[in-house]
């Protein structure tokens, strides 16, 4: 004798969906259960300007004796090499450039740097970047400049 009852395809078919209905649940409960997104608001920056100020200390970059940027063309004189150029926001200017690092080669009209990263070609045209800080007075070339490194060279168009 036969007992009707659901059949073995109805049953597996009723246990997976039982079984991805309790995995989604785990899911969402293991998340926080809330799909709600969290927001802070920003802080009131009427009394307090943030993080930031200044004030009483500067902050781990102090530039007040950093390196300056120089950036121009570099000319070779014969007493000494010239940038015809400026700092950043400053007027166009003469400096006579010493190097730190790097010993000054003439070859033709193009001047090599050699130093630590090894020789690097500059031609007459070539904009330079400079890093350094002034020196003290001036020179035949200029105010004196003292280059710790050469930043980037951009070669002429």
């Amino acid at each position: 004798m036969r007992i009707a009852g659901p059949s073995l395809r109805s049953c597996l078919a009723t246990g997976c969906l039982i079984a991805a209905a309790l995995t989604t649940t785990a899911l969402i409960a293991g998340c926080g259960g809330s799909s709600a997104p969290q927001s802070t608001a920003p802080k009131d920056t009427r009394n307090d300007p943030g993080p930031n100020t200044t004030f009483a200390d500067p902050g781990p970059n102090n530039p007040a004796n950093g390196p300056k940027t120089l950036q121009g063309l570099l000319v070779a004189r014969a007493s000494c090499v010239e940038l015809d150029g400026n700092v950043a926001q400053k007027p166009k200017s003469r400096f006579q450039i010493t190097f730190r690092a790097e010993t000054v080669k003439h070859n033709g009209t193009n001047l090599v740097l050699t130093g630590a990263d090894g020789d690097r070609t500059i031609g007459p045209h070539d904009i330079v970047y400079l890093a350094g800080h002034p020196g003290t007075g001036s020179g035949p070339c200029g105010q004196k400049f003292e280059v710790d490194k050469v930043v980037a060279v951009t070669p002429a168009a």
